[in-house]
């Protein structure tokens, strides 16, 4: 799976960049996502797996924030529950129909 740079949610762009040492430090958090800044940052990790779950999990919570319902983005359970079969299904997908 390819993390992007860049994405569009509702026609309202958003970057994805790398969290600094600082910020992990502070948010003790593997990422994190900014409806306001239009950003998801991601904490660089050893594991290909955890990096695209984790980029698979903010991006699960500004699709909530972004389509009016920032109470389902507050349920970290429930967001990492669809962020991680999202992140199975994309890992296990093969062929396509045509």
């Amino acid at each position: 799976m390819k993390i992007p740079e860049e994405f569009s949610l509702l026609n309202r762009s958003f970057s994805v960049a790398w969290m600094d040492e600082d910020t992990h430090l502070i948010a003790q958090a593997k990422g994190a996502a900014s409806l306001e800044q239009g950003r998801v940052l991601l904490y660089p990790s050893e594991h290909r797996e955890d990096l695209e779950h984790t980029f698979l999990h903010e991006l699960i919570h500004m699709v909530f924030e972004s389509s009016g319902y920032p109470e389902l983005s507050k349920n970290e359970e429930f967001v990492d529950l669809i962020s991680g079969m999202l992140h199975q299904y994309m890992r296990t997908k093969k062929g396509e129909l045509e």
